[in-house]
């Protein structure tokens, strides 16, 4: 065992070590797909360098920044130059195009333009001001714009004057709009400045007529390329635009809302008592159409240095660039406008380059044989210690007890931190003591959990926002028993739902129904582990349809539950039953089985081992997931109206219980927490990473980086005669011997499941 050391900020680093066979709460049997070699010890993620990770797009495009890129001006520079090729484009596109017929006065224009001298500064005044007169009828709206420009060419400031006569005849504020504007090139031409106009209802007199204002700015300043751009009739702003951040021990979604704080307008953040503005806005943050609204393709590990594709909506790129300067370990660049946001789950997948510090001297070789085995051979596809959350209240069993329609028990483990089995136990005894039906919540007792948890000031926003909302409802419902004496103490099953369902953004909601899925995969791959080890398919195992022409080999992962579900089941890739001659011949490796993440729409398998292990979980959860999606076709038959579908099954003489019993389940249950929102997906059981590289490198002291900030080996330069290392070539001189491995991995596939195989050690040793 080799002791942890000290990191960048003070913690401990995680050390590799020995553990049990049989991990109990993340469902991972310690089987490996066969590999000859030994396990060995090593410190993972000692330094923050130690772990880098980029984002692969669907293209398969790696995020990347260089040292210069991240850099502050770099970054300001990189935003404006993606602004002026905006620019250009959108004045391409609209620009109008001549027809067939108007071809030689298009030319003859053309040749006029070419001959045309600018007229100087005093002829395009002189031609403003008639045009002024002449529309307005007055000489006092010509006077003050000729002060306007006198004021601004000899003061070099910027000012603005609105002209006092009202013109409420269109006709007549487009030609001193016209008029200006001709005069804005002749003061751009002379003095490098601009002239820019509108039009606003803001008279003096409160006369609700609208007046022209004119603006001096400097010319190529963001207002005068937006009144150029109104003049094109291009879009006066980016509808998203698409950036890489690479950020350091900082996580994805506190990067997301910071940036996203400070691109949106004032108000529109919905913190504190303005949440409930957020959350009616919902839809539209999820398309993209707020200003300033920051998505992510993917969630990424706080501890290392990560490179991520990200894309904020209605904004400018140098306005996201001067908001990462406010944000410590967040650097942007490489900035794009884009049509489409990036959502949640495209990419394609991630590249790795992972140090292992600290390995003994003899573990080399076999440090290098497990390498090529891993190469060779992938590792057991399970989800990662990150997915299940740290604490005694794990992200899975919340989403269990919300299946469950245990609101009350999912809320008690968000706000309490405590377990299931105490959530429940502590939940009905609380119910029990004020004479509340299981389920509810005593308003007393939930007043108590409150002010427990306002104690606590490093609460995330998830508890912070769902004690907003049951405040809310507690001094409701407090409210309404001053008045009457004998209304109910409690909060209800649906109000405590309800509660949690809309104080939380849905991406929240749905990560504890997620994490329900992912550890019922977890306890099928082990089961299947167990059962038959890394032996090719066996009979009534599941395998994708669309590789049964032989591509796509393995690795490939078609995890659906981090990406939108908005095609339902049929955004499902179609799977088959592996027939007994095809187990019989071992003629399909198990790096094309896959199981299913529980779901409406998903197919089972027949095998009984991996079958099995799905059954504690429904029972858990209080569903029947054979059976799920006849019984939910009920509902959708009758609008999802519980009542019509039981009196419909009555009415045609159906007898089928477990129809009555999952529509009956169904009552009071929020739409957004039951299994019914859950499509379901498919996911290998053995992931082989693609391009898997390894170099050992030896070094003098345990602080020593060995990566630079873009994943790259700092001392691959040291090999001896060769321009490039080969596979297991030892870098660098000095006492120390440790490992630096490179892979990429699909979309949801977890790097510390590979260093779980490479090391055969338990996954709870391997996150810090």
């Amino acid at each position: 065992m080799v002791a942890p050391s000290r990191d960048e900020d003070g913690g401990n680093a995680k050390t590799v070590t020995d553990a049990s066979a049989f991990i109990a709460p993340l469902y991972m049997a310690s089987s490996s797909l066969g590999s000859s070699h030994s396990s060995f010890t090593c410190v993972l993620k000692h330094r923050y360098g130690d772990f880098v990770v980029r984002e692969v797009d669907p293209d398969g495009q790696i995020a990347s920044l260089t040292p210069q890129e991240a850099s502050e001006d770099a970054a300001v520079h990189a935003a404006c130059n993606a602004e002026r090729e905006w620019e250009e484009e959108t004045k391409k596109a609209h620009a109008p195009t001549p027809s067939a017929d108007a071809g030689a006065e298009a030319h003859d224009n053309n040749e006029k333009k070419r001959t045309h001298e600018p007229a100087s500064l005093e002829e395009a005044m002189a031609a403003a001001r008639a045009v002024v007169v002449e529309q307005t009828e007055s000489n006092v709206d010509a006077e003050q714009l000729q002060a306007l420009v006198d004021d601004a060419v000899n003061n070099k400031q910027s000012r603005s004057v609105t002209l006092p006569t009202p013109l409420d005849d269109k006709t007549k504020r487009t030609n001193v709009h016209t008029a200006i504007r001709l005069l804005s090139e002749a003061v751009e031409a002379a003095h490098s400045l601009s002239l820019v106009s509108c039009s606003a209802k803001n008279g003096s007199d409160d006369d609700n007529k609208h007046r022209i204002e004119v603006r001096v700015v400097a010319a190529g300043s963001k207002q005068a390329r937006d009144s150029q751009r109104r003049k094109n009739g291009s879009p006066a702003i980016p509808t998203h635009v698409a950036f890489v951040v690479r950020k350091t021990n900082v996580d994805t979604a506190s990067t997301a809302r910071a940036l996203q704080s400070m691109l949106m307008p004032h108000g529109a953040q919905g913190k504190g008592n303005a949440r409930q503005h957020h959350h009616q806005k919902s839809a539209a943050a999820a398309a993209g159409s707020i200003p300033g609204t920051v998505t992510f393709a993917g969630t990424k590990d706080k501890r290392g240095i990560t490179y991520q594709f990200m894309s904020a909506a209605r904004t400018f790129p140098r306005y996201i660039a001067k908001a990462a300067r406010k944000l410590r370990g967040v650097a942007v660049g490489q900035f794009k406008v884009v049509n489409e946001r990036i959502y949640l789950g495209n990419l394609r997948g991630n590249r790795f380059n992972i140090v292992l510090r600290n390995l003994a001297d003899d573990a080399q070789a076999n440090a290098d044989k497990a390498c090529a085995s891993l190469r060779q051979s992938g590792f057991f596809n399970f989800y990662g210690l990150q997915r299940f959350g740290r604490g005694v209240a794990h992200t899975h069993k919340i989403g269990q007890m919300l299946l469950a329609n245990r609101p009350d028990a999912a809320v008690r483990m968000v706000l309490l931190a405590c377990d299931a089995e105490t959530a429940l136990s502590e939940a009905d005894a609380a119910a029990d003591d004020a004479g509340a039906p299981r389920g509810a919540w005593p308003t007393g007792n939930l007043e108590a959990a409150l002010a427990v948890t306002k104690t606590r000031p490093n609460d995330s926003f998830i508890e912070k926002d769902l004690s907003i909302a049951l405040r809310r409802r507690v001094e409701a419902a407090n409210s309404t028993r001053r008045k009457d004496p004998t209304a109910r103490g409690w909060l209800t099953r649906e109000e405590l739902a309800a509660a949690f369902s809309e104080s939380l953004p849905k991406t929240t909601c749905m990560m504890y129904l997620h994490a329900f899925q992912s550890a019922a995969f977890n306890a099928a791959v082990s089961a299947r582990a167990l059962a038959h080890g890394s032996a090719p398919a066996r009979a009534g195992e599941l395998v994708l349809v669309d590789e049964d022409d032989g591509a796509g080999g393995g690795g490939g992962v078609e995890d659906l539950c981090d990406a939108e579900e908005e095609g339902g089941g049929e955004s499902l890739p179609r799977v088959r039953l592996v027939t007994e001659q095809e187990a019989e011949a071992n003629a399909i490796p198990v790096s094309r089985v896959v199981l299913p993440l529980p779901g409406r729409f998903c197919t089972y398998p027949l095998d009984a081992a991996t079958l099995d292990a799905y059954a504690p979980f429904a029972t858990d959860a209080g569903i029947n997931l054979q059976r799920l999606r006849t019984r939910l076709a009920w509902l959708e038959k009758h609008d999802n109206d519980v009542g019509a579908a039981l009196r419909a099954l009555a009415g045609a003489g159906g007898n089928d219980g477990a129809v009555v019993d999952e529509l009956e389940g169904r009552k009071g249950k929020h739409p957004l927490l039951t299994v019914a929102a859950l499509p379901g997906a498919y996911r290998k059981v053995v992931c082989v990473p693609q391009d898997v590289e390894w170099r050992f490198v030896r070094h003098a002291t345990h602080d020593e980086d060995l990566l630079d900030v873009c994943g790259n080996v700092l001392s691959a330069r040291n090999v001896e005669s060769k321009s490039a290392p080969e596979q297991g070539d030892v870098c660098g001189t000095g006492s120390l011997l440790s490992l630096c491995v490179d892979f990429t991995l699909p979309a949801s596939a977890y790097a510390t499941m590979a260093v779980r195989e490479l090391t055969k050690q338990p996954s709870d040793t391997l996150v810090p």
